[in-house]
C-alpha cells in the first residue's frame, strides 16, 4: 500500500465514521461532531493525511479533551503491557526493579500492605503507577492552564505549546519505562515471531484479495479504488475472523 497511500490507522478510524458506516439515507458516516473526529485523528503529528476528507485540523493544538484522551491512551497501553509482560513471564519483577518508576510504586506499595500474594502485589503496583501518572497530568496541567492563561477551548486550541502534559520529570522516568518496554517485551522474540506471523497471514488475505477481487463481498468490491477497499475489509475484521478467513482461503479442509 505504499504505493497507494499506505495505512494509518487514525486515518482508518476517521474513514469508519465518515465514509465507510452507513446509519442515514442522505449521507455516509456517522454525523458525528467535529471535536469528536479530531479527537479520532489527532493521535498523528501528520495532518495531511485527512486533507481528501475535507476536515481542517490545522490549529497549532488539538481539543483539551484531545489531549487527555492522548495520554490516556499512552498511560493504558505502557501498563497494560506491563502486565501482560508479566503474565506472560516474558518480564519479571527483577527485571523490572532496574526501573525507577516500578521501584517508586513497588516501594509504596510495600509501606502499606505486607504478606500480599504475588498476583495481588502486582495489581497493586499497576494501579499505583496508573495513579501517579494520572496525578502528575493533572497537577502539571493545571500550572499550564495558570501560565499560558487559558481561559476557553480556543487559547488551548492556539497555545504553542500542549497544555494536558506530564512534568518534565515523569516524562524523563516514563522513557526509560518505555525503553525497558521496547528492549524487552516489544522485541523479544516471542512477541516478534508473532508479529511476524500476523504480517505474513494480512499480506496473504490482502495478495488473495488484489489478485482475485471476485472473492470479496460485494460492497468491498470497488474498481477504482481496489487496494483501498481491501484495507477497509481487512481493517474491519477481528484477529479470530481474519484467522477463519485465512483457512477458508487457503486450507482446502475448511467450508468456504
Amino acid at each position: 500500500m505504499k504505493a497507494d497511500g499506505g495505512f494509518n490507522h487514525n486515518l482508518q478510524g476517521l474513514r469508519v465514521v465518515e465514509l465507510l458506516e452507513e446509519r442515514y439515507p442522505n449521507f455516509k458516516g456517522l454525523n458525528l461532531s467535529w471535536e469528536t473526529l479530531e479527537g479520532i485523528i489527532r493521535h498523528t503529528p501528520n495532518l495531511n493525511i485527512v486533507d481528501n476528507l475535507k476536515k481542517d485540523f490545522s490549529d497549532p493544538q488539538p481539543t483539551l479533551e484531545t489531549q487527555v484522551l492522548d495520554l490516556a491512551d499512552e498511560i493504558a497501553y505502557d501498563n497494560h503491557d506491563l502486565d501482560d509482560g508479566l503474565k506472560s513471564e516474558i518480564l519479571d519483577e527483577e527485571m523490572l526493579k532496574k526501573i525507577t518508576l516500578w521501584r517508586l510504586t513497588e516501594k509504596k506499595v510495600k509501606k502499606q500492605y505486607s504478606n500480599l500474594k504475588k498476583s495481588v502485589k502486582i495489581y497493586l503496583i499497576i494501579r499505583s503507577l496508573i495513579d501517579l501518572e494520572v496525578t502528575d497530568i493533572i497537577k502539571t496541567s493545571q500550572f499550564h492552564i495558570k501560565k499560558y492563561k487559558i481561559y476557553n477551548f480556543m487559547d488551548a486550541k492556539q497555545c504553542s505549546k500542549r497544555i494536558i502534559s506530564f512534568s518534565d520529570e515523569i516524562l524523563q522516568l516514563r522513557k526509560e519505562l518505555k525503553d525497558f518496554l521496547f528492549k524487552n517485551l516489544y522485541c523479544h522474540w516471542r512477541v516478534l515471531r508473532m508479529s511476524n506471523k500476523a504480517s505474513r497471514y494480512i499480506e496473504a488475505l490482502f495478495n488473495v484479495y488484489a489478485n482475485n477481487p471476485q472473492l470479496l463481498p460485494y460492497k468491498f468490491q470497488n474498481k477504482k479504488e481496489i487496494k483501498r477497499s481491501i484495507c477497509d475489509y481487512i481493517a474491519g475484521m477481528t484477529d479470530r475472523y481474519a484467522l477463519e478467513e485465512y483457512k477458508r482461503l487457503f486450507d482446502p479442509d475448511t467450508k468456504v
